[in-house]
């Protein structure tokens, strides 16, 4: 993942408050939400997805851009939603047989305190190419600039492929360490 400095990013936004002028910060990433209401709190899922299917970024969760993109304001994170936070290790993503996997080496999260008010910054390291894709409400995303967007159908497929082609050249891997003294007949046919 490219070196992303938040202290930067947020040197930024607080410029771009003190002086009223809009500086963009959002880059493919990087995504700002102040999940301050329902529909916000699916948008950043969304994004968690994004990230985790394509080559990860930060959300910084308390400062919201307005709908013009002409100002930021400061919407402090609510610590009572921590458990919102904790849950993405476990809970919101599904793989292709429909299990959640633990995700508690992928995303990562800490407070920080910022102009008077606490935002939480949530760092989402990208799947490993194998583990590809993870799907939110039944779709699959994925980061285009600073946009989340669905993965099409025939990219999905060609990702399952070829992770059906990574697990048999699993199979026909050389195993070390072993011997014709460890094959057993019996259990070859049993197999």
């Amino acid at each position: 993942m490219d070196k992303i400095d938040i202290a930067d990013t947020l040197r930024i936004v607080r410029n771009s408050i003190e002086n009223k002028v809009f500086i963009d910060v959002e880059t493919s990433k990087i995504e700002l939400k102040g999940l301050s209401n329902a529909g916000e709190w699916k948008s950043f899922h969304e994004t968690v997805c994004a990230f985790l299917n394509t080559d990860g970024g930060y959300i910084i969760c308390g400062i919201k851009e307005a709908s013009n993109k002409s100002s930021y304001s400061l919407v402090d994170f609510d610590r009572n939603a921590e458990s919102k936070l904790i849950e993405l290790h476990t809970e919101f993503f599904y793989d292709d047989f429909d299990l959640k996997p633990n995700l508690t080496e992928n995303i990562y999260f800490e407070y920080l305190e910022f102009m008077g008010k606490y935002i939480a910054v949530v760092k989402v390291i990208s799947l490993r190419n194998d583990l590809k894709y993870l799907r939110y409400k039944g779709k699959y995303y994925e980061r285009k600039l600073t946009a989340d967007v669905e993965i099409t159908a025939s990219r999905v497929k060609m990702q399952k492929e070829y992770k059906a082609e990574l697990e048999y050249a699993k199979e026909m891997s050389v195993i070390k360490n072993a011997s014709i003294k460890d094959l057993s007949i019996n259990k070859i046919n049993a197999y």
